[in-house]
């Protein structure tokens, strides 16, 4: 606990901060030790929605929304969060400008393997054999895959690096819910398992927009063509 009468700031450097510091601390400590007690008010609020009149009708979207909800929760009865420092882990989940760099990585990969092919004349010159462009439409989009993958596991592993290096990682382990901002998450999984899956995502949306962007470079090439 944050003594005021000492007036010490030895994290932040200034009193004022310090005290936001603390309080948002033992928020935390408070919300991970009393889940359990966040589940119940969860569970209540679902049930008093449920017996709203503007709910009342079982078929009805809200009613079938209210529901998922709360069996959604009702999962996460075993699942108790620990206080620990954090503030690494959720650096890893939050989007960032890393995410970014991920997306120009990904729009370069689609530059490089249909753009500049078709500027000098290959991807015409394998389009005209035999099965040549389905074969080289298959090729492309495995190889911009791969590129994706390649992209995002180098991005990742920079980015693991340097916040490990600066923050503690070890509570990694634990349930998604002991990461700051993430108490009223509805899915059983611990923050690495979580971390896993945003990656997967964002491996997805870089491979779409390289996709796009492919499509593109080849459109602006016909044009550029006709004109």
């Amino acid at each position: 606990e944050y003594n005021t009468s000492r007036k010490t700031a030895d994290y932040t450097g200034n009193y004022f901060f310090e005290e936001l510091l603390f309080t948002d601390v033992q928020q935390q400590y408070e919300s991970t030790k009393n889940y359990s007690g966040h589940l119940e008010e969860i569970f209540k609020r679902a049930e008093n929605m449920s017996n709203v009149s503007v709910f009342g009708n079982s078929s009805s979207y809200e009613m079938q929304n209210i529901k998922v909800t709360a069996r959604a929760y009702e999962k996460l009865r075993g699942i108790q969060p620990r206080f620990a420092d954090t503030v690494g882990i959720k650096l890893l989940a939050y989007f960032s400008s890393w995410d970014i760099l991920f997306i120009a990585a990904a729009i370069f990969g689609a530059y490089f393997l249909v753009f500049r092919e078709r500027k000098s004349g290959e991807l015409k010159l394998a389009a005209v054999t035999k099965n040549g462009k389905s074969v080289l439409g298959i090729s492309k989009i495995f190889s911009l895959f791969i590129w994706c993958g390649f992209s995002l596991s180098v991005i990742f592993a920079v980015r693991l690096a340097v916040i490990g290096a600066q923050y503690d990682l070890s509570a990694i382990w634990l349930p998604i819910q002991s990461v700051e901002g993430y108490l009223d998450c509805p899915y059983s999984l611990s923050a690495a398992e979580f971390i896993a899956i945003s990656q997967g995502m964002k491996l997805i949306a870089g491979f779409i927009c390289a996709v796009l962007f492919s499509i593109a470079f080849i459109t602006v090439k016909y044009i550029v063509f006709i004109s």
